[in-house]
């Protein structure tokens, strides 16, 4: 009985240490593969805003490269 109280408990707290925001400013699109999502460091030459995405790494992400890359998963899901 505990274990499970225990395990639950485990899984709302790592829930917790990550979330991310979304504001729309534009039109919907149809979903796709996050592997298909592109992230740009600069705005490319013709672009359109179509949302605000905002994401942490999580509580539990160690190294400073695997917090970009758990950031970078989640904006990819997020604009997928």
């Amino acid at each position: 009985m505990r274990l499970p109280m225990i395990a639950l408990l485990a899984a709302l707290v790592m829930a917790g240490c990550s979330s991310t925001s979304r504001v729309m400013l534009g039109p919907t699109y149809p979903p796709l593969s996050p592997a298909q999502v592109r992230i740009y460091y600069q705005p490319p030459p013709r672009y359109r805003e179509v949302a605000l995405l905002e994401t942490e790494s999580g509580g539990f992400t160690y190294g400073e490269q695997n917090k970009m890359n758990a950031v970078l998963t989640k904006l990819r899901v997020e604009a997928a």
